[in-house]
């Protein structure tokens, strides 16, 4: 008898804790859209180096001061999207998040990268460049600029290395 009670003593305990109400409830919807490859990026563009030459300390003395631009491109290959988006993903800058800042290897200081897209305006890490309209095209060039820029007074020689990952969102 005794163990008869705590037997029922037990379920009944157990199954108020399984018909409680839960502390939180989550709401989940999950929504996307499997696609054909909108775009292949062409090989020219895959690990692609952007040389931005070698300039001396004396053309970078003050906050700002900006070596030539150097033009590169992406390359698409196969498309059947309408639009596609690029934005650059890297380190930032300490002083200015817009740039690109060099890797630790490097030993230039008071410098950066800026990525311009095809107007030659600024590019910030992580924002879009304007649409590439790619409608009733199979192939495409799309076109940015690279300099290098001075975050600080007096930049110090050295190598001034990074890298980057671009991102292309399609529609």
């Amino acid at each position: 008898m005794k163990f008869y009670k705590l037997m029922v003593l037990g379920v009944l305990l157990y199954s108020s804790h399984l018909q409680a109400d839960p502390v939180v409830k989550i709401n989940l919807r999950l929504k996307a859209q499997i696609v054909e490859s909108p775009c292949v990026v062409a090989s020219q563009s895959q690990n692609m180096r952007v040389n931005l030459g070698t300039w001396a300390t004396k053309n970078m003395k003050e906050l700002g001061d900006r070596t030539r631009a150097m033009p590169f491109s992406i390359h698409l290959l196969d498309c059947n999207t309408n639009s596609v988006k690029v934005s650059f993903a890297g380190p930032k800058d300490s002083t200015n998040s817009n740039y690109l800042a060099l890797d630790a290897s490097s030993g230039a200081k008071n410098v950066a990268i800026e990525i311009l897209d095809k107007n030659r305006d600024l590019l910030s890490m992580g924002d879009y460049a304007p649409v590439e309209n790619l409608k009733n095209m199979k192939t495409a060039k799309i076109d940015f600029f690279a300099n290098y820029i001075a975050t600080r007074a007096n930049v110090t020689a050295g190598k001034a290395n990074s890298s980057a990952t671009f991102v292309l969102t399609f529609d």
